[in-house]
Order: C-alpha cells, then structure tokens, then sequence
C-alpha cells in the first residue's frame, strides 16, 4: 500500500525536476488545487490520475509503485543512509565490503539503488587504490551513460562531481572545470540538488584558485556563501569563507575587510567541532584572528 505523504514528496520532487509549476502538471488530468492536496499528502489520487501523472513526468507507468512501496523506500533509505555515512567519515574499506554484502545478497536488485551502489563502490576502490584512476573514470563514466527511466537525475551530477573531483586530483584541471561547469549549468529547483550546488561552488572555486583565475573563484565562493545561507546549511560555509578570505588576501583586500572573513570561518568550524580545519586556520591565519 502507498504511503500518500511519501507519495506527495516524490510527486513534488519529480515535478521540480522538470521544472513544472503544480498548474502545468495538472493541465488536462485534474485541477491545481488536487496537485497541491497530493503533494501535501492530505489526498490520494484516482488510479487514472496516477497513471495520467507518471505519464506527464515521463516515468514508467509502475513508478510510483514499486518505488514508493513503504517497505522498499524503507530499505532504501537505510541502505543509502548508511553508505552516505561511510563514505562522509572515509571509511572506505568497510564501504566497499558493505556494498560488496549487499550485491551479494540480492540488496540492490532496483536499477537505480544498483547505480547508486556502483558509483560508490567504484569511488571507494580509487580511494583504496584498489583500481586504477583510469579504471574508476572510465567506470564512472559508462554509469553516467546508463539510462533508468524515471531515474533522479541528481545522481547523475553526484557521479559528475566524484568524476570531477578525481580529475582534479590528478590535476586533469581543464576536463575537470567543464564538468563543474556543466553540473552548475544544469539548474534543478530540488534542495538536493541545491545542497549538492553549494559543494560544486566550494570545488570549482578552489579549482579555478589553483589556476589562477582568482576573480572568478572569489564569484564561485560568494555564490556558495549565499546558497548555503539561504538553505541554513553550514556544513561547507566555514570553508567557503576560508576560501574567500584567502582569495581576498590575492587580491589585496584590506586586513580590515580579510580578517571579519577568517573569524567567521573559525566561528562555523568551532561550531561543527571541525577540529583540523581550525587548527590549520588558526596556524596559518593567526594574525587575522589575533584582532
């Protein structure tokens, strides 16, 4: 049985992605008003206004089923919750061995749990140098080429931003900055997406530091400041304004204008107990935190 407040956050999220307003979903299959009730979860839709709605969002016909079952969006989510949790604390050897149990024991028969689980597995691999660089890009890259219908395209620009990241590692500098580029052309009005936005910023920023298009980077920064503060997510802030500050100083700010920058960076990374990042800041920008 469907869960109708699940079924209203998917229904929402999907039509977002197509950047449809809750009117242009509902021309010709029923009226705005009913939208607005099923995305709220307070209504739960006909069977032919179901089918009529997975239609428009061009997503299988089953979707909505066998997607949103209480019990597999469950699984789902603690799977993924978990290996998010892995991978954030770069507990690599146990995410890969993770994923390794779960293919093993049939945990990731839906297509787009399968891409998911492969794209980290693979990122892991690299990380424990158990493949090679160009072994994990040309991987990464053929799951990118790998179409699910109905599939969130988010995963897609996670795929890009791990492509990107291990580019820039290698110092493949220009085929990494056109992925960034292309990730942050591709505007999606979810707050996943977003969130995923501000991390994007935070990279290319610091890429285009490195190749010394300063002016550009300090935009980069600004603009993942400003996302970061507007969905109240502080997880990248105390680096972004780090970067800032640091670009400030190449451009010959003021000591006045660089070091309010520094101390909000050490305030965020003294609030998320980011202990190494505050102790390279307080090490290498002493003298704009003494004041």
């Amino acid at each position: 049985m469907l869960d109708k407040k699940r079924l209203g956050t998917e229904l929402k999220r999907r039509r977002k992605m197509k950047k449809l307003t809750q009117n242009q979903l509902a021309a010709g299959i029923c009226n705005q008003s009913e939208i607005s009730r099923i995305e709220a979860g307070d209504f739960f839709p006909s069977i032919d206004v179901l089918y009529a709605l997975a239609n428009k969002l061009k997503l299988p016909i089953t979707f909505f089923f066998e997607v949103l079952a209480h019990e597999e969006v469950e699984e789902k989510n603690e799977i993924q919750e978990r290996v998010t949790t892995l991978s954030r604390n770069k507990d690599y050897q146990m995410l890969y061995d993770y994923i390794e149990w779960l293919v093993k024991n049939g945990r990731a028969s839906h297509p787009e749990i399968e891409k998911y689980l492969l794209w980290q597995k693979f990122v892991a691999g690299y990380c424990l140098n158990k493949i090679s660089t160009d072994y994990c890009l040309t991987e990464l890259f053929l799951l990118l080429r790998k179409d699910i219908v109905g599939m969130d395209i988010l995963l897609n620009h996670q795929i890009k931003n791990s492509i990107a990241n291990i580019l820039a590692e290698n110092r493949r500098y220009n085929e990494s900055m056109i992925i960034y580029e292309e990730i942050l052309i591709d505007d999606i009005s979810t707050k996943d997406s977003e969130m995923l936005k501000i991390k994007i910023l935070f990279n290319y920023g610091k890429l285009l530091y490195i190749k010394r298009d300063v002016l550009l980077a300090l935009k980069q920064a600004d603009a993942g400041i400003d996302l970061s503060i507007k969905l109240r997510d502080i997880s990248m802030l105390g680096q972004l304004y780090y970067l800032k500050a640091s670009l400030m100083e190449e451009l010959t700010y003021s000591f006045e204008e660089i070091a309010p920058i520094f101390k909000k960076s050490q305030f965020v990374f003294e609030m998320l107990n980011l202990t190494l990042y505050k102790q390279i800041l307080e090490e290498e920008k002493s003298v704009y935190l003494a004041v």
